[in-house]
């Protein structure tokens, strides 16, 4: 989580969604933003769910009127870089397949719902940034939130815009044609998949970053 109290914005980093990229354009705008971390007893990691943040951040009052905004990601992408990122040294990658829901309840790196939801009683809108229109996307977003010109041209300067992240073309295209009969087999994948269609034709229809609550 990357918390920028000059922009009032919250940035709720989900794994393989771009958030290195993110968090390097933060820091470019507000280098006094702050990164935090939380201890899980083994190691310490920057991603923390919504449920997480309003219920166990210790600051939260002091950010609940902020901007929070996360990067979603197609889940079949997003699985992809998940298993290239570590699961192929222990998978063959149709035995990855098969161990879908093992590893969602295991690895929060597959899901863009787990971060979103909330079982709190408080609820905290989120704007969603698209991956793969993401430089546009942040831009947009920060313009809103009032960046100032001369923070814009540094970023420009210095963090590279280009595309952030590409999977293998041939997986990607195969599984995408059968998304839903091969990965909808798996009640939480088709979930994620649902909700990356309807955020997608959100976007398609309204000319505007679509808010959690509107998907």
């Amino acid at each position: 989580m990357i918390i920028s109290h000059k922009y009032e914005c919250v940035f709720v980093h989900i794994p393989k969604n771009g958030g290195t990229f993110v968090t390097n354009f933060i820091k470019s705008i507000d280098p006094s933003c702050e990164d935090y971390h939380h201890n899980l007893g083994y190691y310490e990691t920057g991603h923390q769910t919504m449920d997480f943040i309003i219920n166990n951040y210790e600051n939260y009052d002091e950010i609940k009127e902020y901007t929070f905004f996360a990067v979603v990601r197609s889940p079949i992408e997003k699985l992809l870089s998940s298993f290239n990122y570590y699961w192929h040294s222990y998978f063959k990658f149709n035995s990855f397949l098969n161990q879908l829901d093992f590893c969602n309840s295991q690895n929060l790196h597959i899901s863009n719902l787990s971060f979103l939801s909330s079982s709190s009683s408080l609820s905290q809108d989120i704007v969603l940034l698209d991956f793969d229109n993401l430089s546009k996307d942040l831009i947009c977003f920060f313009i809103y939130q009032s960046v100032s010109d001369i923070d814009l041209l540094n970023v420009l300067s210095n963090v590279n815009l280009d595309k952030v992240n590409v999977s293998s073309k041939k997986l990607v295209k195969e599984l995408k044609k059968s998304d839903y009969k091969v990965l909808g087999l798996h009640p939480f994948m088709n979930e994620e998949l649902s909700f990356w269609h309807k955020f997608r034709e959100f976007k398609r229809k309204n000319a505007q970053l679509p808010l959690y609550e509107n998907i």
